[in-house]
C-alpha cells in the first residue's frame, strides 16, 4: 500500500504536531512494513531510511498559496504517482474531490473551545478546515476519548468515522543517556531542584493560575522552589510576563523559550516534580513524557488529562490556586509521595508506546484501501 504522508509540519525547531508527526512517520516505517511511505517536506526531509521524500514548494498552513497545493497540485500528485492513501497528521484534508481516500488527525477541537488562546483570524481559518475534515476525510484519527467527543458533538457526520488511537512516548525519554547531565544543567542554568512546567505560552494553557498558585507556594512555605517554564511565546505571552513581575517573582520564575528534544528528557527528569495545570487539552504529551522519564507529575483535572495521568499523579482544581499549592507542597516536602508518584509514573508511561499507536494506525489505512 502507497501512502503520501503530508510531513511539512516537521519543520527546524518542531513543537507539539511536528514532533508528533515526526515520530508517528518513523513508527509507520519501522513497524508496518506492508506500507511504502512517501513524505512531503518543505524545509526538513529527514533521514529515516526506507522513506521517500518529495519536496513541496510550500509550507503546509501557507494561505493561499498553501490551500491552492493542498486541493490542486496534491490531487494531480497521488492520481499521476498511483497512491493508495492521503494521510494528513494535522487537521488538514484536501478539501475538493480526493482521487484516494484520507485519513487525518484531528488532535483537538481548541479553536472551537478555547478561541482566546488563538490570534482571531487562525480560529476563522482553522475552523473552516476542520470542518471540511470531518466532511472530506474517510477516518479520522484522534487521541483521546474527550477529543472524540467532542469532534463528534460538533460534527455529527464525523461519528462513524472518528477512531481513537492514544499517542506513544519515545523510548529516549525512559531509557535516557546521562551522561550529558551536568552539561545540560549547566548550558541552561538550571538550578539544583525545581519545578517544572513544559507548555507553550498562551491562555489555555492557564499559565496566570499557576503563577498565582506559585505565590501562595512561596508565602507557605519555607524554602520555596524556583518554577522553570519551558515553551514557545504564542497568543498573549506578554501578559504571563507582566503577571510574574507583579508578584515579585522575576528572580524566581524562569521562562525558557524553545529546548531541543534531545534535551527535553534530561529537563523533566532532574525537576523535582512537572505542574501541567492546563485548562484544554486533546491528550496531553508533556504529562507522558515526564512520566517516561521518572518525573512526578500534579496535573489538571480537566479535559483529556485524566485519561493520560490514571492515578499515577495528583489531579487538581486548574481554577483553584489553593488546592495546585497544596499539591505542589506536597511533592516539595513529602519525599517517599513524590518516589511513589515517580514510580507509578514510569509504569504508567510504558504502556503508551508509537509502536502501538501504529499498529492500531495500520489496518485503518489497509481497510481503507479494501474499499
Amino acid at each position: 500500500m502507497k501512502i503520501l504522508y503530508d510531513a511539512r509540519f516537521i519543520t527546524a525547531g518542531r513543537t507539539g504536531v511536528g514532533r508528533l508527526a515526526e515520530n508517528l512517520l518513523k513508527a509507520l516505517v519501522d513497524y508496518c512494513p506492508h506500507l511504502t511511505v512517501c513524505a512531503l517536506y518543505v524545509d526538513h526531509p529527514g533521514t529515516i531510511p526506507s522513506v521517500e521524500y518529495i519536496r513541496a514548494p510550500v509550507p503546509f498552513d501557507s494561505h493561499p498559496s498553501g490551500d491552492l497545493y493542498r486541493n490542486l497540485n496534491l490531487r494531480r500528485l497521488l492520481k499521476t504517482e498511483s497512491f493508495d492513501l492521503y494521510f494528513s497528521p494535522g487537521f488538514y484534508s484536501i478539501q475538493l474531490k480526493s482521487p484516494v481516500p484520507q485519513v487525518v488527525m484531528i488532535h483537538d477541537m481548541a479553536v472551537f473551545d478555547c478561541p482566546e488562546s488563538f490570534p482571531h483570524r487562525f480560529v476563522k481559518y482553522l475552523r473552516l478546515m476542520i470542518r471540511s475534515s470531518c466532511h472530506r476525510a474517510d477516518a479520522i484519527i484522534t487521541s483521546s476519548r474527550f477529543a472524540a467527543g467532542r469532534i463528534v458533538e460538533l460534527f455529527p457526520v464525523a461519528e462513524s468515522k472518528v477512531r481513537v488511537v492514544p499517542y506513544g512516548v519515545q523510548p529516549g525519554f525512559m531509557h535516557r543517556d546521562r551522561s550529558r547531565d551536568a552539561e545540560i544543567r549547566k548550558k541552561w542554568a538550571l538550578p539544583n531542584a525545581y519545578i517544572l512546567t513544559i507548555a507553550s505560552i498562551e491562555p489555555r494553557k492557564n499559565l496566570m493560575a499557576l503563577l498565582d498558585a506559585y505565590a501562595v507556594y512561596r508565602r507557605r512555605t519555607e524554602r520555596p522552589l524556583p518554577l522553570i517554564i519551558v515553551g514557545k511565546e504564542g497568543h498573549r505571552a506578554r501578559e504571563i510576563k507582566k503577571r510574574a513581575e507583579r508578584h515579585d517573582m522575576e528572580f524566581s520564575v524562569r521562562l525558557l523559550n524553545y529546548i531541543p528534544e534531545n534535551v527535553l528528557g534530561a529537563i523533566y527528569a532532574m525537576a523535582e516534580f512537572m505542574i501541567y495545570p492546563s485548562l484544554y487539552e486533546g491528550f496531553g504529551l508533556p504529562v507522558l513524557e515526564a512520566m517516561a522519564s521518572g518525573c512526578p507529575v500534579i496535573a489538571s483535572e480537566r479535559s483529556s488529562i485524566p485519561e493520560v495521568v490514571g492515578d499515577s499523579g495528583i489531579l487538581i482544581d486548574p481554577a483553584d490556586p489553593v488546592n495546585m499549592s497544596n499539591a505542589m507542597i506536597r511533592l516539595s516536602e513529602d519525599k517517599e509521595d513524590a518516589a511513589r508518584f515517580r514510580d507509578l509514573g514510569y509504569a504508567r508511561a510504558a504502556v503508551y508506546t508509537w509502536e502501538k499507536t501504529a499498529a492500531q494506525i495500520c489496518p485503518i489505512c489497509t481497510a481503507l484501501k479494501r474499499r
